[in-house]
């Protein structure tokens, strides 16, 4: 009986450890680890200059990265600072990268998902709205360590308008 015990828990202590072992460990992901940090961003949106601050960090168990986002100033049209927090991630599944945007524009399109593939150094988001399409284009510049964001609209008559295009540099 005393070895039926001992035998007992060692299969039970072995199956615990077996599962602590299987419990999935998220990667290192090359590209979206660059975006971890506090950004200083400045450029043109809507035709107008503005300038950023944001800062990026990995959040729940290292599945989401949060990118936050306020502008400095009023933004033309809406008569306030634009805040924006994207929550990126890698869809293992679909083998593509999936970002939930949420801004304080308070539409229909506040709240959007958007879908890329890896294109080198590159994420492109594409976001369906009901109006138009919308890229957003995240290019990281290995060389200067900065990013180079863009971002487009492309309307149901075919005339690309230009959203933005800022640069992102790391602070101090």
């Amino acid at each position: 009986m005393k070895n039926l015990i001992a035998i007992l828990s060692l299969l039970l202590a072995s199956a615990g450890a077996t599962s602590q072992e299987s419990t999935p460990v998220w990667p290192q992901d090359r590209i979206l680890d660059q975006l971890v940090g506090d950004w200083n961003a400045k450029g043109i949106a809507h035709e107008h200059p503005y300038t950023w601050k944001m800062h990026g960090e990995w959040v729940l168990s290292h599945q989401f990265l949060r990118l936050t986002e306020k502008s400095a100033e009023n933004i033309f049209g809406i008569g306030r600072p634009f805040e924006a927090i994207y929550y990126f991630r890698y869809d293992y599944k679909e083998g593509r990268y999936i970002s939930h945007l949420l801004k304080n524009f308070g539409s229909e399109e506040s709240s959007v998902l958007g879908y890329s593939q890896v294109n080198g150094d590159q994420l492109s988001f594409v976001y369906k709205l009901p109006q138009e399409t919308v890229t957003e284009q995240f290019t990281w510049e290995p060389a200067s360590k900065h990013w180079h964001w863009r971002s487009w609209g492309d309307p149901p008559d075919g005339k690309r308008i230009d959203i933005l295009d800022l640069e992102l540099v790391k602070s101090n």
